[in-house]
């Protein structure tokens, strides 16, 4: 795992000082080295690529896996960060055709199977989570490559004079090259979901390449759009398959065949493990796959109804690992903040969990941690399955309601404090009046702040449809054409809430602490295989996630799957109303927080007291608001037209 950064343009602007300072602001993506290449394109001897990388070692601790890594018998260049979880089964079958190999690293089998290949056979046979640049020397030009699931992240801008990609986005702005201009559309969708949405993100220019996207970059930095090579194949209803006994069978051989691979590493590995069902089915797999080998790793809380101890200590106990706690207290946080605020890649309501964990065990010596992420979005674990699988029961019957009525039925669904309390932030009275389609009942059951508290904060709105960026919603509409309510549901949290958020934070979190997290569910075998099966067997009145725990019924305990489900948080609201009230209330608490965002004039203080006086402003709002006004100060982001707008010092 590590930390990329390359630079297209011309001579006097693209420097080795500019290639250092972005690899000093990533060195904590890869301490144990760093190595930088020039190339000289052949037709454009005005230009240079520069292309450098920070290591972290996992495989091959050698000199020979340092990047950037030249394939000597092409001139193919790459830096690299990620796994490719079969590297072995390829490197196999290139041996066969007699190349030779210099490492024992999958970056080696990347750049000879392009090489060998091409770039199409190479993206349809590797499997892992990876984001890379690939230097293409006959055809004299740059390939920039994002994994299926969008697992590794990776940022690029563009404009007249010069092209750059970086794994974060604080390391291109450390080049000086971009103006740090607020985007109106990418702050709307921020206030709406609590993470960007889309391609966008918070400085203007700067574009985060899509899972499942490559982007092919001439030696002249110019280059067209990013280009689709795979997406998850779900099946209409009437094609999907049933889950029955043999399909029980394959998921748990294909569960032990990804697991297995997913512990390839020369560094320990462990496991976090929460007590529920995704972290209990990882921990196990991974007892039958090393007996004796797992180590496991569990956050706590002094506040009972958020600690999942007891069913953590239950597994560890079942599996035998050597398992440790961490206990997280409000004032643990508060004397991590300031770091953990300055882990912030990129704004988000999401992410200290995983800065929690990942920096209580950086110290132990373990470097590798599997992660349960992604069976939620896959096997049907969140509410939101259930709410809009039951919505749809209604729709038919809801859509021949003449538009003025719905809209009485909703107020007055709305005044009573039972409809207002059953969802978060009272959002069934608007999950009524969005009823025409499963793709706006899901927008609006996820969103943060509704269009109202939005419209409130802002003083000149980017009209964006759901608070999405132009072109996403189409683009959602179109990924869930035909599918079955709970694949609907599926796609779309792959698409939105798990890329945007979940994924994009666990990896700047946890590489904040040189920490490695590997998510096997996301595996690209996997999410194919899932998406085959009927999405009405994806639920069961009687079983959470029936499909994994009828496929591995006999290495969980029954206390794992009968309980309610609970998700991995901390007790934010009663924190912010007590030892983190101070801290920050010192930047909610003022009339002019948040203008130079373009946000109304005390919008933010009377958000801030409304929450503090017991309203039903959710706690996420807060957390979200003083997020992003820190990020912005610390970035010196701000909306153009509020003032000039700085650039780089070259430092962050």
């Amino acid at each position: 795992m590590c930390g990329v950064f390359g630079a297209i343009g011309g001579r006097k602007i693209v420097t080795d000082e500019l290639v250092s300072g972005a690899l000093h602001v990533l060195e904590h993506r890869g301490p144990d080295g760093q190595g930088r290449l020039q190339i000289s394109p052949a037709n454009y001897p005005d230009r240079i690529l520069r292309m450098g990388h920070r290591r972290l070692a996992i495989l091959d601790l050698s000199e020979q896996g340092s990047q950037p890594m030249v394939d000597q018998s092409t001139g193919n260049a790459i830096v690299y960060n990620g796994e490719v979880y079969n590297f072995k089964t390829l490197r196999d079958s290139l041996a066969l055709e007699r190349v030779a190999f210099d490492s024992h690293t999958d970056t080696e089998v990347i750049v000879k199977w392009f090489g060998q290949h091409g770039l199409q056979e190479l993206l349809s046979n590797i499997v892992g989570m990876f984001a890379f640049g690939i230097w293409d020397d006959a055809g004299q030009r740059l390939i920039l490559v994002r994994d299926h699931a969008g697992i590794k992240p990776l940022y690029y801008y563009q404009d007249e004079s010069v092209f750059l990609f970086a794994s974060e986005v604080r390391a291109l702005l450390a080049t000086g090259l971009i103006r740090r201009e607020m985007d109106p559309v990418a702050l709307e969708s921020y206030l709406a979901y609590g993470a960007v949405q889309g391609q966008l993100t918070m400085v203007r220019g700067i574009q985060s390449l899509p899972p499942a996207h490559y982007l092919v970059v001439e030696a002249d930095g110019s280059c067209g759009p990013p280009r689709r090579y795979w997406a998850p194949s779900f099946m209409p209803e009437s094609e999907a398959v049933p889950a029955d006994e043999r399909l029980l069978q394959d998921f748990r051989c294909l569960l032990e065949q990804v697991v297995s691979e997913h512990l390839y590493s020369d560094v320990p590995l462990g496991a976090f493990l929460s007590g529920g069902i995704d972290s209990s089915s990882l921990v196990a797999l991974m007892a039958h796959a090393a007996p004796g080998r797992v180590s496991t790793f569990s956050v706590v809380f002094n506040e009972g109804s958020y600690s999942e101890a007891p069913y953590s200590r239950l597994m560890a106990s079942r599996v035998g690992s050597t398992h440790e706690e961490i206990l997280i207290t409000e004032d643990t946080l508060l004397e991590w903040l300031p770091e953990l605020l300055l882990t912030v890649d990129a704004p988000s309501v999401d992410g200290p969990n995983v800065y929690a964990i990942s920096r209580a065990v950086r110290n132990t010596g373990v470097t590798v941690f599997l992660s349960g992420q992604g069976a939620d979005e896959l096997l049907g674990g969140y509410g939101s399955f259930r709410h809009l699988n039951a919505l749809s029961y209604l729709q038919p019957a809801l859509r021949n309601i003449p538009g003025g009525i719905l809209d009485g039925v909703a107020s007055a669904m709305a005044a009573f404090k039972f409809f207002r309390y059953r969802l978060k932030m009272g959002k069934l009275p608007d999950l009524v009046r969005s009823s025409k389609s499963i793709l706006s009942s899901y927008l609006i059951l996820r969103q943060m702040m509704p269009e109202s508290v939005r419209a409130s904060l802002l003083r000149d709105r980017e009209k964006c449809r759901l608070g999405l960026p132009p072109g996403l919603y189409e683009e959602l509409s179109a990924a869930v054409q035909g599918l079955s309510v709970i694949n609907q549901v599926s796609a779309l949290e792959m698409i939105t809430y798990l890329t945007n958020m979940l994924l994009r934070d666990g990896d700047a979190m946890s590489m904040a602490h040189s920490i490695e997290v590997r998510v096997p569910f996301l595996d690209r075998r996997i999410i194919d295989f899932l998406a085959q099966v009927s999405g009405p067997d994806k639920l069961s009145r009687s079983l959470p996630k029936p499909l994994l725990v009828r496929a591995l019924a006999d290495l969980l305990p029954k206390p794992i799957y009968k309980r309610p489900k609970q998700g991995f948080t901390f007790p934010w609201r009663g924190w912010l109303r007590q030892r983190l009230r101070t801290t920050v209330g010192a930047v909610l608490d003022n009339r002019d927080c948040g203008v130079q965002l373009g946000f109304a004039r005390g919008e933010c203080q009377r958000v801030w007291r409304s929450f503090l006086g017991g309203a039903e402003t959710h706690w996420t709002t807060v957390w979200a608001l003083f997020v992003l006004i820190d990020w912005c100060v610390r970035y010196d982001v701000s909306d153009p037209a509020f003032g000039t707008v700085s650039r780089m010092s070259g430092t962050t």
